[in-house]
């Protein structure tokens, strides 16, 4: 039987070595599935608290805009019920001025008639007690004969408001609404508008403007933006969202000088939203093709005001726990393979050990043979030659 020259020579370690590596394949991958589980639940950990949170701040934020917006809308429903505003419109005809006239002589005539001058006083008491910016008064042909910034530089008076949507509303006897930057101080606001009914006949509005700068306390507090029935960004924490449209909103069946009358520009850029592939993480969206940071994205109910309240919040967590994942992986992998080559290191150095013992008794055994030999050569060569010289 051939003797082996080394402890590792043979089938038997060869086979020990690449089962070795073997197992750190298969332990690679175990790290890869145990990595990605991990990684997966503690994502959609971070993703239900993240979701559960934005859920209770947009409903907070939605009724705290619902209820300032109801109480603005309230303003000109009470006033178009009062009894010197049906007065005016009702001794009000369109007799009171030549056909010729121009918005400087309507203005300067209206602001001068003591019961609409009076009307305006009023109107500005009631808009600087409930916190509305501008209230106004419309004849039926949409030109305004009151409002509460008489003789300020950007009186409403003498000036036509029939192209407005929130007058044309109202001319069939309902409630008008409209995002729009006002045309004289080219701050936008929100408008609501109330008929005025007589002998059920529509003899005017009244209106009220609430500048939308007002609200940004509210979208202050979390990453949130408003948009109107459109689907335009109107107010926005980031500003560069504003006059942004969401990816459903479809402005092409508005005419051009109607766009810029509104928002004061024609062009509008959509808003890129993408969302991810999983049904669990459904709110969860990337913003413009940038993939480094995702967004929790929930859209709040439109509401009767036809304004809707969107929350676009970026979630680090999450964008952490991906940028992890592969670190994560590879100290799994590392770890669980350097176990394996310390197990295969101990083995070998045991099995050196032993390798070196058995050689040793090996070479003993070989020495002791030897000299048995050596020493049964010796005694029969005495016996010969005591045996020759005896003869």
């Amino acid at each position: 039987m051939e003797r082996q020259t080394n402890f590792l020579s043979g089938d038997r370690w060869r086979k020990k070595f690449l089962g070795g590596f073997a197992l750190c394949a298969v332990l690679t991958g175990l790290a890869w599935v145990a990595s990605s589980t991990y990684t997966e639940k503690m994502l959609h950990s971070a993703y239900e608290q993240q979701l559960k949170q934005g859920k209770e701040q947009l409903e907070s934020l939605s009724e705290s805009i619902e209820d300032a917006l109801t109480a603005v809308s309230g303003i000109p429903v009470v006033l178009a019920n009062d009894e010197m505003v049906r007065r005016e419109l009702a001794a009000f005809s369109f007799a009171q001025r030549a056909p010729s006239s121009s918005r400087e002589q309507n203005k300067e005539r209206w602001e001068s008639t003591p019961s609409l001058k009076q009307l305006s006083q009023r109107f500005h008491i009631v808009a600087k007690n409930l916190r509305a910016d501008v209230v106004w008064m419309l004849n039926s042909a949409g030109e305004c004969v009151a409002a509460s910034n008489l003789g300020t530089p950007l009186s409403f008076i003498g000036g036509n408001y029939s192209d407005r949507q929130y007058f044309r509303d109202t001319i069939e006897g309902g409630a008008g609404r409209q995002y729009v930057v006002g045309r004289l101080s080219r701050v936008p606001g929100l408008y609501f508008a109330s008929p005025v009914m007589l002998e059920g006949k529509f003899a005017g509005s009244v209106i009220v403007k609430r500048d939308l700068t007002h609200f940004e306390r509210w979208t202050r507090q979390i990453d949130a933006f408003i948009t109107d029935e459109q689907g335009v960004i109107v107010l926005a924490r980031e500003k560069g969202l504003e006059f942004r449209i969401l990816p459903s909103a479809n402005l092409n069946h508005i005419p051009k000088d109607v766009l810029e009358k509104t928002y004061p520009r024609s062009e509008f850029k959509p808003l890129n939203i993408e969302k991810r592939p999983e049904e669990a993480l459904a709110n969860l969206v990337y913003l413009d093709g940038d993939r480094k940071m995702p967004y929790l994205f929930i859209s709040g109910k439109a509401s009767e005001h036809r304004f809707a309240v969107h929350l676009l919040q970026p979630v680090p967590e999450i964008a952490r726990l991906e940028e992890q994942k592969l670190p994560f992986f590879a100290l799994l992998a590392i770890s669980s393979s350097l176990l394996v080559l310390a197990i295969i290191a101990l083995k070998l150095h045991n099995a050196s050990l032993k390798w070196a013992q058995q050689e040793a008794q090996r070479v003993n055994r070989e020495l002791e043979a030897l000299v048995e030999q050596r020493t049964k050569d010796l005694v029969l060569a005495k016996e010969q030659a005591e045996s020759a010289n005896q003869s």
